[in-house]
């Protein structure tokens, strides 16, 4: 089942030290990650939260839902992300990401890096950042990093700065390429701390893979490509392909609404507002249980957000070769 849940993440290369954690709390989390949707098993908690820090971005990928649909933009209030994560750690959620539904540059948040701390205090096993990595200065390296972050996941698409640009306008991949990603890989090394760092790209059919990796393997710990998210257009694709997040995850966006997924990038299927209601009563609320049970009848076309769904289009034609 492994391959069916995470199939979309392809691991190209991984250090011999890949700083994964093998206690015994940390593979029972990842065993109930795998487990729990071939099951369909729902824990009495989401076992993970993928949180909107904010939803402002300070580049315009043409690919991006940044660019191609207009929404609300915003910034968490700190008091709101630690009920978040007050109630997470009550109920013994093992993480969190920060870049729900890839609207938003979590290091443009003032308080990212006391929203980092705070997640590891209240006993988060697994807090890391999804970042395009133009913000990683030293100063926000070495506070991320004194903060206890588990790992920090740079997109970067390409080893080039015509096939980066392209992808990623008006920015300068020299810069990133020579000086940042690499001063981020030697102060975790120099200070000695326990952070995994990741490179991750789209798989776009001008990026070679192998070029990729041996560009990036000497200021990493693990490369990755990502092979959801090719922004088809495709409505009422019938299949009995069952999203494995349902059993998962949730997503909550700056301003409290929460989503089923971290795919609901249009915030199609909100669920309720932490503001009002508890997560754990969204979790297992009926809304969520009829998501999940449609899912399992081969009806989810029938789900506006997840008919359009992006991850579920390239699943689904996977399947079919």
């Amino acid at each position: 089942m492994e391959n069916n849940v995470n199939r979309n993440i392809k691991v190209l290369w991984q250090s011999d030290s890949s700083f994964i954690n093998k206690d015994s709390l940390y593979n029972e989390y990842r065993r109930k990650w795998f487990k729990n949707p071939e099951n369909k098993e729902v824990s009495t908690f989401p076992l993970f939260l993928d949180i909107e820090a904010t939803s402002v971005c300070n580049l315009k990928c043409p690919n991006c839902v940044q660019t191609t649909t207009d929404f609300k933009k915003g910034f968490m209030d700190f008091e709101l992300f630690k009920k978040i994560i007050d109630e997470a750690s009550d109920n013994g959620c093992y993480g969190c990401k920060f870049h729900t539904v890839g609207r938003g540059e979590p290091l443009l948040h003032k308080d990212i890096v006391k929203m980092v701390a705070y997640a590891k205090k209240k006993g988060l096993i697994d807090v890391y950042i999804n970042t395009n990595g133009i913000l990683l200065k030293s100063i926000t390296v070495d506070n991320l990093l004194d903060a206890g972050i588990d790992m920090i996941a740079i997109s970067i698409d390409g080893y080039t700065s015509a096939v980066y640009n392209k992808y990623r306008p008006d920015v300068n991949f020299s810069n990133l390429a020579y000086w940042i990603v690499p001063e981020l890989y030697r102060r975790r090394d120099s200070g000695g701390y326990n952070t995994k760092i990741r490179i991750q790209t789209i798989k776009y059919s001008d990026i070679d893979l192998s070029g990729f990796v041996n560009f990036w393997r000497g200021v990493c710990d693990e490369i990755t490509c990502l092979t959801y998210k090719e922004m088809k257009e495709r409505k009422s694709l019938q299949s009995d392909w069952v999203c494995p997040q349902l059993w998962q995850r949730m997503g909550i966006l700056y301003n409290g609404s929460v989503i089923p997924c971290n795919h609901d990038d249009r915030g199609l299927a909100i669920l309720g507002n932490v503001n009002d209601t508890s997560i754990l009563k969204l979790w297992n609320s009926s809304s969520m249980n009829f998501i999940r049970q449609t899912h399992i009848e081969g009806k989810a076309h029938f789900l506006g957000a997840c008919d359009g769904c992006y991850l579920r289009i390239s699943e689904i034609e996977r399947e079919r070769g």
